[in-house]
């Protein structure tokens, strides 16, 4: 049985690179002038982001709270 921590489609070294690959994906959507023409969308504000990053990193730390106390 596998652990619930573990990806069985990506290999653990190439992990990292997929997250950052996302992130900058993400950060391009937002930021680049041409994609915003194409997608639509507008840049954020410094604090937009900042809070947008600080919510998803309380929620983070909540759900893998609750999963480790029913370890």
């Amino acid at each position: 049985m596998r652990s619930p921590r573990t990806f069985a489609f990506l290999p653990r070294s190439n992990r990292a690179g997929a997250v950052a690959l996302t992130i900058a994906l993400q950060m391009a959507a937002i930021y680049a002038p041409f994609m915003n023409n194409v997608l639509g969308t507008v840049p954020l504000a410094a604090w937009q982001l900042t809070s947008s990053f600080s919510l998803s990193r309380v929620i983070f730390i909540l759900v893998e709270g609750e999963r480790l106390r029913e370890m």
